[in-house]
């Protein structure tokens, strides 16, 4: 009874559809045409009756089809955009039907590849939808009822060329898409931190779910990375790495694709140790000692910079200075190649007897035959040879700066050459005008053979005379030939480019001071040839004064 009542419903239907031409939507399908799926492909469905269908888009033709056992299956030949297409059905008994449905797959945010970690896109309204992987069901994590956004968990479900398809419905109608999945890029070089000899751990950042390679002392270590993309790997033992030490560091993603190589050099931030510092006298020619390998040692003296030495391959520093007064302050510290800077050390001048008597024994070198006025270069060789370098005194009298001014007299007047500015006259023989030279070329050309150690002593106390050949290291000096004062009336004055009148007697001598004792000051005499020849201080003292202080040494 109740198939009957059911049977003459449906005739009626069919009846007042064919009468009245109604257009049925597929909300309105009843069971006609049911199970409508569409894709920018194809269309299928069921329908009530075999027969034919017509799918039309904007009142044209796209596919003519027929129904066999009640089932249709439209292929496209180029495929459709979202929209309303019309299917009309004709039929052996059933009067022509013609329906509306609406063409309205998801559309997904941004490229799915094989990396991706959420699939999302939005909906129409009020739809419901699924979606799978190669026929494997993947979890719906959100679908906003509002807006019809939604968002798929791929789990590890995809696979380069693998097929995602998104099926969504409403009105009973669903809407097909589906999505090759792609290959994802390969993953960026990882951003790697700084690492020192003070880290025991690499910190970076990379592609997040992948695994950070490290390759460093030709062994491979590996960190997997979370979903934040930083990561940490703690070093074997937790002990730092050396400095210099080579790290390679590449990303493989979860897929099996590599980044470049980055690569890493161990910094040095370990500053080297506080310098040990050896005592340092008042008569001390250097000062010395010990911090890390192949470093630059810094020194300030009472706060100014006052000197820069390198270790060597030991730690081991000497940095030669002239004699400091006591109370004098040293501070030093040590940077290696990398500019880290150790605590300073202080180093005080201490005051420390003068040895009540010193004989040095320096090398004697007679200036005659060659050299009748060559007595200042010829101590100038002793003092160098003393302190190891190889010359003679031609060589020097050669090299040292001259005066070329000719000695005249003119309206009362004596004209010649300034000593304090090179060598006045002719050195080589008495035949012919000539005098000598002083302190600062003698200085300028003995700097050029020791470079940064000689020390000019010219117009100072004579006890800083004493104090160098106390501490081992002979003096040159200018006095005069009698090694006491000469009296006026052997001085004279003459006029010169360079400095105007000078006042000078002919009884000027250059010698070597080699020692003392508390009577006595020795010395090498170039001209007679006596090595550690002796006269009495006080009477040398004023010699020396008289020819103003003259003195030059090194250290």
């Amino acid at each position: 009874m109740k198939k009957m009542v059911l049977l003459i419903v449906l005739l009626v239907c069919i009846f007042f559809n064919k009468s009245l031409g109604l257009i049925i939507r597929a909300d309105m399908q009843s069971s006609l045409l049911t199970d409508v799926e569409i894709t920018s492909q194809q269309i299928s469905g069921i329908y009530a009756e075999d027969g034919a269908v017509e799918v039309l888009r904007d009142g044209k033709l796209l596919k003519s089809e027929n129904v066999k056992e009640h089932k249709f299956q439209a292929i496209f030949d180029i495929p459709i955009s979202a929209g309303e297409l019309v299917l009309n059905f004709k039929g052996p008994t059933l009067e022509d039907q013609s329906f509306t449905v609406n063409y309205d797959p998801a559309t997904l945010s941004g490229e799915v590849n094989d990396k991706s970690q959420i699939i999302k896109g939005k909906v129409p309204v009020g739809s419901n939808i699924v979606a799978s992987v190669n026929e494997v069901p993947l979890i719906l994590k959100t679908l906003d009822s509002r807006t019809g956004e939604f968002e798929f968990l791929p789990d590890s479900h995809l696979r380069y060329q693998s097929m995602v398809q998104v099926t969504s419905t409403k009105d009973n109608v669903k809407s097909i898409v589906y999505i090759t999945v792609k290959a994802a890029p390969s993953p960026g070089n990882p951003i790697i931190n700084p690492v020192s000899n003070e880290d025991i751990s690499i910190l970076g950042k990379a592609e997040p779910n992948s695994t950070a390679y490290f390759i460093y002392n030709n062994i491979r270590h590996f960190v997997k990375i979370g979903a934040s993309g930083i990561f940490e790997y703690i070093l074997e033992n937790g002990k730092p790495l050396g400095e210099g030490t080579k790290i390679s560091v590449y990303i493989v993603d979860r897929v099996g694709r590599s980044s470049g190589v980055v690569y890493v050099t161990v910094l040095d931030k370990i500053p080297p140790l506080k310098p040990v510092v050896s005592p340092v006298s008042d008569k001390s020619f250097c000062i010395s000692g010990r911090t890390e390998a192949l470093a630059t040692v810094y020194l300030l003296r009472n706060n100014k910079t006052y000197g820069v030495v390198r270790t060597d391959s030991k730690g081991n520093f000497i940095l030669k200075m002239p004699l400091q007064a006591k109370g004098t302050i040293f501070d030093l510290y040590a940077a290696d190649a990398s500019k880290n800077a150790s605590l300073k050390s202080r180093a005080v001048v201490v005051p420390r007897a003068r040895l009540g008597k010193v004989v040095l024994s320096a090398p004697l070198i007679k200036q005659m035959p060659e050299l009748p006025r060559g007595c200042e270069v010829t101590s100038l060789t002793m003092l160098l040879n003393f302190a190891g370098v190889k010359t003679n005194k031609m060589v020097l009298a050669s090299a040292i700066k001259k005066d070329p001014t000719p000695y005249t007299y003119r309206n009362g007047r004596y004209y010649f050459g300034n000593p304090n500015f090179g060598f006045v006259g002719n050195m080589f023989t008495f035949s012919k005008p000539g005098f000598g030279v002083y302190n600062k070329p003698i200085a300028e050309l003995a700097i050029r053979y020791l470079p940064g150690r000689i020390i000019n002593l010219s117009g100072q106390s004579f006890n800083n005379v004493l104090d160098y050949v106390s501490a081992g290291h002979p003096v040159w000096v200018i006095n005069t030939s009698w090694f006491n004062i000469v009296p006026s009336q052997y001085w004279k004055t003459w006029y010169t480019p360079q400095g105007g009148a000078i006042r000078i007697t002919m009884k000027e001598h250059s010698v070597l001071v080699t020692g003392y004792d508390s009577k006595y000051v020795y010395f090498n005499d170039p001209l007679d040839g006596q090595k550690n020849k002796k006269r009495p201080i006080s009477q040398f003292v004023s010699g020396w004064k008289q020819y103003s202080s003259q003195a030059v040494s090194f250290y």
